[in-house]
């Protein structure tokens, strides 16, 4: 019951605050408590599968770290985006030490780990954050060509008013 129990309470805390803060209106404290939520029920799982399966810590923890970090890039700040990063490249190299000092796995698959999990970390802070700046910026650029339009608009607008005006007094 452990392992399950495990996972399901930092989500189950974390969703239900996250929840809390999104009723009352608080859209960024719900978003960096679920990335948080998130990648404490990561830590949770990997320290809980030493176990049973120590061996498989660094393979699993890769692929949830990246969901975590995108998540969290979209969703979050660049700061709780650094922090989750930071979390996660700890708990990494903790992982790293500690399998190492328990002779459990062979030295280079150890290695090979961290470094893996190291890169994937990286590479998906980088790309995420990347992905999202470039957005932001297509976004702004947008909403400027969007108000010169609009400026350009009631130009014309006043404009043909004018006209009308003139042409109607003429008449």
């Amino acid at each position: 019951y452990l392992r399950p129990l495990s996972l399901a309470l930092p989500v189950i805390a974390s969703c239900s605050l996250s929840l809390l803060f999104l009723r009352l209106g608080r859209y960024h404290l719900a978003a960096n408590i679920t990335a948080l939520g998130a990648t404490v029920t990561i830590l949770a799982g990997i320290t809980v599968q030493h176990i049973g399966t120590p061996t498989l810590g660094f393979s699993s923890m890769v692929h949830m770290s990246a969901a975590v970090i995108v998540f969290s890039s979209l969703f979050c700040g660049i700061l709780t985006t650094s922090i989750v990063v930071g979390i996660l490249f700890s708990a990494s190299v903790a992982l790293f030490f500690f399998l190492r000092s328990m002779g459990m796995v062979e030295p280079p698959v150890v290695i090979t780990g961290l470094v893996d999990n190291s890169i994937g970390i990286f590479i998906t802070f980088a790309v995420a954050v990347l992905i999202t700046r470039l957005s932001r910026d297509a976004l702004n650029e947008v909403k400027r060509e969007s108000d010169k339009s609009r400026e350009r608009y009631l130009s014309i607008r006043g404009l043909l008013e004018s006209v009308s005006s003139v042409s109607h007094d003429l008449a």
